[in-house]
């Protein structure tokens, strides 16, 4: 995880300039515009009366992200191994492919990006991300945030069958795409595109988990047989 995380780090450096994040952030402000999903400056100026909303989404967005992913893996690693070694599995495959576009399709935030947009946070948490040698600001499609928050919730659904924990897994996700864009950090289609990504890695972890045995059989099969394959003469 930390090497995974090193490699998130060092992408700002990889992707050069800033001027793409902004360039790639206006292309997304007009996707979003021709399909009607640009309510961000609506969403945060309807909201920005309300103190009290506005912390609450600023604890969602700051807290519901890291410590929450640490408390769930030791939780998971404790009580329910397998669901944690498919969510670990599922988190490490998103990160991989969400470094690519990080990469080669840095976008900065709509705080940074959006004129009319705020940056919320510095109201809650005494953290100025672009200042963080630990975050990249660029780094908002697709939305970890919100697809990793997705990935706590399936895994709770896994591990439980109890009806209250079942429904708080089902909101994690929602509430961390509104406290994403109520925060200023993302696109509304940042959050959809980590939710897909992050989806379809979970779907891959749970085939992998399930069909592990056979995959590795078949492995070790195939390994032995090329290490018993006889070396053909030059």
């Amino acid at each position: 995880m930390l090497a995974a995380y090193m490699a998130y780090y060092l992408a700002r450096s990889v992707a050069g300039s800033a001027q793409p994040a902004f360039e790639n952030a206006r292309y997304l402000m007009t996707l979003e515009a021709s399909i009607g999903l640009f309510e961000e400056i609506s969403v945060q100026s309807a909201l920005l009366s309300y103190d009290t909303v506005v912390h609450a989404f600023n604890i969602i967005y700051f807290y519901g992200h890291w410590p929450t992913i640490l408390a769930y893996a030791i939780v998971m690693f404790i009580t329910k191994p397998q669901v944690y070694a498919i969510t670990r599995n599922a988190f490490l495959m998103s990160g991989a492919v969400a470094l690519i576009f990080f990469v080669l399709f840095p976008v900065a935030p709509p705080r940074l990006a959006t004129f009319g947009i705020v940056d919320t946070l510095s109201m809650t948490v005494p953290l100025a991300y672009d200042e963080s040698p630990l975050v990249n600001p660029y780094a908002a499609l697709p939305s970890l945030h919100v697809g990793w928050a997705l990935l706590i919730g399936l895994g709770v659904l896994l591990a439980t069958q109890k009806v209250w924990l079942r429904v708080i897994a089902c909101m994690v996700a929602p509430a961390m795409l509104a406290a994403t864009v109520i925060t200023g950090n993302h696109f509304i289609v940042d959050g959809i595109f980590g939710s897909i990504l992050c989806g379809m890695t979970f779907l891959v972890a749970l085939w992998l988990h399930r069909n592990w045995p056979e995959i590795d059989a078949t492995l070790k099969s195939r390994l032995g047989q090329l290490r018993g394959a006889p070396v053909s003469a030059a």
